[in-house]
């Protein structure tokens, strides 16, 4: 069973990275929305939000790797973060690990803790496209 992560915002693509970096690739990203960016930047951020933390410290790649997006502002909007994750998530190779207008319907715990093994069984539903709900 492949390791689940659920939601595609900003901590869901940031640990697919952390995985796919150290060359995990074991695991599936879900999202009931039809594009990446959670729920703080599709469904309650509006044109005018914008990021109350420096780029710096927010964008995906943030690690000793890589270096802060220069084709960035340094407080970005909605609309540029959300364009920043898509293309971070195509850059990266992370798009194939996603799996969006997916809905988690159900979990079974199996396990105490990963050494265990499977900590539990994810019972997985499609969505609608158009879904905007929070």
């Amino acid at each position: 069973e492949p390791f689940l992560i659920i939601g595609a915002g900003h901590i869901g693509l940031r640990h697919g990275l952390y995985l796919l970096q150290r060359g995990f690739k074991d695991f599936v990203i879900v999202d009931r929305r039809n594009k990446v960016g959670g729920t703080s930047w599709i469904s309650q951020a509006n044109k005018t939000s914008k990021l109350q933390t420096e780029l710096g410290t927010y964008h995906l790649q943030f690690d000793e790797i890589n270096d802060v997006p220069k084709d960035m502002s340094t407080w970005p909007s909605r609309d540029e973060l959300l364009e920043h994750f898509h293309k971070v998530s195509e850059e990266y190779g992370l798009m194939p690990y996603i799996k969006l207008c997916t809905n988690v319907t159900k979990i079974d715990i199996q396990g105490k803790n990963s050494g265990d093994g499977p900590l539990g069984k994810a019972y997985l539903e499609a969505t609608l496209e158009s879904y905007s709900g929070v």
